[in-house]
């Protein structure tokens, strides 16, 4: 008969918990909380919520004002966000908003179709002059060109999330520091 502890099952499951175990001990040290700047609205009767982290670029638009300004956040308190150039905003000071959405797919195609239009362009005129063609930029290439490109720009819009800051539309700063609570009695 066989003794569990040294053999079979027992011992590579002991093992493997012991292996789980050091993991989350080993990762506990690195993991700690932040702060987000959490954007909440209803749309079409669903709650759609963004999260902005510290060290992520805020563009921003003040009251009163019309051009966006953009800076990374450095740190945010109860309701103010300090940027990297040292500017210190209150969230009831922001008209709107406006932060990549961070898309890998919607990038990645932007990029094809914007080098395409213009690999597109340049390998058919090249082509066009090795082999003396007349002309040498033809219609039917700079349509495709141009429609390759057009693509490029109209994903790069759906990039960027923009949001207008209103009733139903709000900001908080979110702490989840979880250390510095005092005991309940």
């Amino acid at each position: 008969m066989r003794n569990a502890f040294t053999k079979g099952k027992f011992t590579i499951s002991a093992m493997k918990l012991t292996g789980i175990i050091l993991f989350f001990v080993c990762i506990s040290g690195f993991s700690f909380s932040q702060e987000t700047l959490q954007i909440l609205y209803t749309r079409f009767g669903s709650l759609k919520r963004y999260q902005l982290h510290i060290n992520e670029v805020l563009e921003y638009k003040l009251k009163g004002k019309v051009i966006f300004h953009s800076a990374k956040i450095m740190s945010m308190g109860d309701s103010t966000i300090v940027f990297e150039n040292g500017e210190e905003v209150k969230l009831s000071q922001l008209k709107s908003v406006k932060f990549k959405k961070n898309n890998f797919l919607i990038t990645k195609f932007r990029r094809f179709f914007l080098r395409g239009g213009i690999m597109f362009m340049t390998l058919n005129t090249c082509n066009n002059l090795i082999l003396d063609r007349s002309p040498v930029i033809s219609e039917k290439a700079a349509i495709i060109s141009a429609a390759l490109y057009t693509t490029g720009l109209l994903l790069y819009r759906m990039e960027y999330k923009k949001i207008r800051i209103s009733k139903r539309k709000t900001l908080r700063i979110s702490n989840f520091n979880y250390d510095n609570l005092a005991p309940v009695h």
